[in-house]
């Protein structure tokens, strides 16, 4: 007995320890490696990115054959999402040839039970053949854009995108599918409005507003409404659409939100301005049934709901199905803002769709992706490509098979100089910037008249990324949050903070037509989303205090959100420099169900103490040399600070080549200067003092005065709900303020209005050391990162986890077997 005892406790120990190593390689793989899971997460949800593909130097997205929420966690193929850096359209090459030019890889993919092959397939009939085009997430880009002021009409320019042009290729294929006898559909996937300045029209602009009214004229048969539509609330959208013309404009244009809810007394319910399906019967005789869907994750990014609900997509799916065929749809195309990972959910748990048009993660994806007979497509973001998928239904078997290989036709087209644009719609176009134009003067008191006009510039790209980390362009937009709110309140800021998701793009200046020249309009690209409570587009920027306890877990949620979660909820900062290991962000995620553990990575967080920008790390050293080389000198009103500002370009409009008469300039948001004195040991002495102009900050009750904008107190919730901890805003006597009533916290100019995000960029960007013609210069700090946050590899925190487990399971196992022995030694030992 006592050796089958034993031999069942070393069979137990022996399965605990397989478990454990099982175990060990699925956390290790979740929890650690780039170009593991939540690697892959991260490149589908960048969104709102929402940092995308096609805002990102055109470069590889891959879209791997990952499984989301409550599914495996595993790489099982992969497909390539493509946004080409050369500007040329994806088109059909091997994928050898791929790999050595940049372009798309043509995978194959298995989807379908291979056992199928095996049956008989039924006896073809006749096809009737159709063409869909498609585009998704415009985000109000009406123009030519990166750069728009590169833009010149009827001239080779580098810029994309437009809709005067979107319509020229779309009418090249309609007139040619027309010549063939083809019939042609065009979809959008969500998102059209909610971007650049644009979407500054639909709460204050023209009626109707620039974007749908223009997809009307260029001929779309539906749309669906995405996260973005939402940005400046459920009764403004409503007004957008019955400015539209809805809901007598469905006869023309659907707009389709099958799974939303509207309370049956709001407008978007009361006046029938979305619909659930509808069908659209082509010149062939073919009818086209179509619904429209928002996802799990577009839902939890969207802004403005207010009393809106949003039923499961699967179950809306279902019953819109239903719907289309008891009314004879042969094809049914679903339009979903939702992203590739639910969109292929949505494709293996529903029956019925042949066709998904998609949006939301601004993915290029060539070709399509198939999943359960369901093809999947989707055409980037801002209006790069016009997708185009040329099919033909079987009217035997009902299949439908797509005909671009033999054809020949791209599945996307790069919109660019090579269409000219359409004249109709270019017209349309002049009128809403003569209106935005307008209303650009009223934002900014007269200051600026013009999109095009220059506000600065640099002969670089103040760049952002995609992954979870500090970019130039976020040091940009929170330098000018933390100094510019630090003057409208006349109290000083400690610490700047913003979601690297509301940070939509980089600032890039002007390429061929204007060099080096930064547009009004690429700096509202940028930052130009959200809305306020005074009824003016942007974020307004929010002041209120922390204490170092609640900074502390901010940055550890900033660590684990960007790294587990999304890189959109990673956050930017000013005034602060922490370095945290991304291994230890997550501790490990819970198997099945896919939930990320915490973990603690942050180490020796600092608060910069000393006065406008904070010195850079590595780069501010390279910058005091070249500053030194120039021949300036750098005080910023409180002793020398090599951090202000640096760079040899910015110090030679300063007269640093000279050693005399040269100028003198006041540096924005301090009380210092910028002169060209000959170099000396007070240069070299400021890196050293700055390296020590930080404080730590500690896990204590000291009040920190923080700014950012509205948009991260719903991130403050987030972080508190997933991270079990209060992070609460208080104000300057530490006392909890109300989040619901904004006049605790937001921060307003002297006539009343708002202080927008936006606001505080383009000032900081105008308030540069100006050069000989009286344009502010871009200063080579933001040519690169500047070592605020830094990641760094230190013992990973699963191996001490796992320790504890198996030196606590060894524990359990040793008392076990001691109690077992004793109690067979009593055994023994008592009389028979």
């Amino acid at each position: 007995m006592e050796k089958k005892q034993n031999k069942f406790l070393r069979l137990t120990c022996g399965v605990c320890l397989l478990a454990g190593l099982l175990a060990i390689t699925g956390i290790f793989a979740s929890a650690g490696d780039e170009a593991g899971y939540f690697a892959a997460k991260q490149s589908l949800f960048a969104e709102d990115a929402e940092a995308t593909a096609s805002s990102h130097g055109g470069s590889f997205i891959e879209t791997a054959e990952i499984e989301i929420g409550m599914t495996e966690s595993t790489f099982t193929g992969s497909k390539i999402a493509y946004s080409p850096a050369n500007g040329e359209a994806p088109g059909g090459k091997t994928a050898g040839a791929a790999q050595e030019t940049g372009d798309p890889l043509e995978t194959t993919e298995t989807t379908k039970d291979e056992s199928a092959e095996e049956c008989a397939a039924p006896a073809a009939g006749e096809e009737k053949l159709f063409t869909i085009l498609h585009t998704n997430d415009e985000h109000s880009a009406v123009i030519p854009h990166s750069p728009a002021i590169d833009y010149l009409p009827g001239e080779e320019d580098p810029t994309t995108g437009g809709f005067a042009r979107l319509a020229s290729a779309i009418e090249d294929i309609r007139s040619q599918k027309e010549d063939e006898g083809e019939p042609v559909l065009l979809f959008n996937a969500g998102d059209f409005i909610g971007g650049g300045a644009f979407g500054w029209m639909a709460p204050k602009g023209a009626t109707p507003d620039p974007e749908l009214a223009i997809m009307q004229k260029i001929g779309y048969d539906a749309v669906t409404i995405g996260n973005h539509e939402y940005d400046y609330g459920p009764d403004i959208l409503a007004d957008y659409l019955m400015a539209a013309g809805y809901p007598e404009a469905h006869d023309e244009t659907l707009v389709l939100a099958s799974n939303t809810e509207a309370p049956p007394e709001h407008p978007l319910a009361k006046n029938n301005l979305y619909r659930n399906s509808g069908i659209i019967e082509l010149e062939n005789g073919l009818k086209v049934g179509t619904f429209g869907l928002i996802g799990n994750q577009a839902i939890l990014v969207a802004s403005r709901t207010g009393e809106v609900e949003f039923g499961d997509q699967h179950d809306a799916a279902r019953q819109a199905i239903e719907e289309l065929e008891e009314q004879g749809a042969d094809v049914i195309v679903a339009l979903t803002h939702s992203g590739i990972p639910e969109d292929r959910q949505l494709a293996r748990s529903v029956d019925g769709i042949d066709v998904i048009v998609g949006g939301h993660c601004h993915t290029a994806i060539e070709p399509p992706i198939e999943e359960n007979d369901t093809l999947i497509v989707q055409a980037g973001a801002y209006v790069e490509y016009l997708g185009c998928l040329e099919l033909a239904y079987d009217t035997a078997t009902g299949g439908v098979r797509v005909r671009n290989e033999e054809t020949g036709r791209p599945f996307l087209s790069r919109i660019d100089a090579s269409y000219s644009p359409q004249e109709n719609t270019a017209s349309l176009v002049d009128d809403y910037l003569e209106e935005l134009n307008s209303l650009v003067r009223e934002l900014t008191d007269g200051e600026f008249e013009d999109i095009y006009e220059t506000v600065a510039r640099a002969d670089f790209e103040i760049e952002d990324s995609s992954e979870p980390e500090e970019t130039p362009v976020g040091n940009f937009v929170t330098d000018a949050m933390r100094l510019f709110t630090e003057e409208v309140t006349g109290e000083r800021v400690d610490v700047a903070l913003q979601t690297s998701g509301s940070v939509r793009r980089g600032i890039m200046p002007g390429k061929e037509h204007a060099p080096g020249e930064i547009s009004f309009y690429e700096i509202t690209e940028a930052i130009g989303i959200g809305y306020g409570e005074d009824g003016y587009p942007g974020y307004p920027i929010a002041s209120f205090y922390l204490t170092g306890s609640d900074l502390y877990w901010l940055l550890e949620a900033s660590a684990f959100l960007g790294e587990g979660v999304s890189n959109t909820s990673f956050l930017q900062a000013s005034g602060i420099r922490y370095s945290y290991d991304p291994h230890n962000a997550v501790m490990f995620s819970i198997p099945y169900f896919d939930i990320p553990v915490p973990s603690l990575s942050v180490v020796n967080p600092e608060i910069y103490t000393g006065e406008g920008l904070q010195p850079a790390g590595d780069a501010g050293s390279a910058g005091l040399e070249a500053d030194v080389a120039a021949g300036a000198n750098i005080d910023n009103g409180a002793g020398t600070d090599a951090g202000a500002y640096k760079g040899a370009e910015a110090m030679a409009h300063t007269g640093g080549e000279t050693d005399e008469g040269a100028e003198t300039m006041k540096i924005p948001g301090t009380g210092g200067t910028i002169s060209g004195t000959a170099p000396d040991a007070v240069n070299v002495a400021a890196a050293e003092q700055n390296s020590a102009a930080y404080k730590p900050l500690k896990r204590d009750d000291t009040l920190y005065h923080i700014a950012c904008g509205t948009s991260l107190m719903s991130y403050i919730k987030m972080a508190a709900d997933m991270i079990p901890l209060i992070m609460e805003p208080k104000d300057a006597r530490g006392d909890p303020i109300d989040l619901e009533n904004p006049e605790e916290y937001l921060v307003y100019r002297e006539d009343g209005r708002e202080f927008k995000l936006w606001e505080a960029v383009v000032e900081h960007a105008a308030a540069q050391p100006q050069d000989d013609e009286g344009i502010a210069q871009i200063p080579d700090y933001y040519r690169q990162s500047a070592g605020r946050i830094n990641k760094e590899s230190a013992f990973p925190h699963v191996v001490y986890f796992i320790g504890i487990v198996a030196l606590l399971a060894a524990f359990i196992i040793l008392l076990v077997r001691r109690r077992r022995r004793i109690k067979r030694q009593r055994n023994f030992s008592s009389p028979t």
